[in-house]
């Protein structure tokens, strides 16, 4: 076989893509900007590219928060109290209708999955999922 052919490209590639599955991480259907490989999320959501090893986003949900946490401190500093108090609820709110849209968002995903399979095992898991789900969100909505 000839050193460097496009099976050994490939195989390279799967490996790649094999050992960052196997730390947990995902495989969006986005591409690196600079080398064209597909870009990886990690538990923490920071998304990344294993072949160059750039880094595009940095912990979208710390970074979030830190921006929530910000709003809330110039809120402070510049209203008078009870329109601080409205304010920093909105901004709450605003956080709990996000985490219900994701929230909707994995259960319709989950649900799509569910309709395509056929395996026993799998579609236990994803009913399991899906009912912790629904209840994550009932929680949520009952707290308010």
């Amino acid at each position: 076989m000839q050193h460097g052919s496009k099976y050994e490209k490939e195989n390279d590639v799967v490996k790649i893509a094999s050992k960052e599955m196997l730390k947990g991480s995902k495989m969006l259907g986005k591409h690196c900007k600079k080398c064209g490989f597909p870009l990886f999320e990690d538990k923490k959501g920071n998304v990344y590219c294993p072949n160059c090893e750039y880094k595009r986003i940095i912990n979208k949900d710390t970074n979030n928060k830190i921006e929530n946490e910000m709003k809330k401190e110039a809120i402070f500093k510049q209203s008078p109290s009870e329109t601080k108090e409205k304010e920093i609820n909105n901004i709450n709110n605003m956080n709990n209708v996000n985490i219900n849209n994701i929230i909707n968002k994995k259960i319709n995903y989950l649900f799509k999955k569910l309709d395509d399979e056929y395996e026993v095992g799998r579609i236990v898991e994803i009913g399991i999922a899906i009912e912790m789900l629904i209840k994550l969100n009932n929680d949520l909505n009952n707290s308010r």
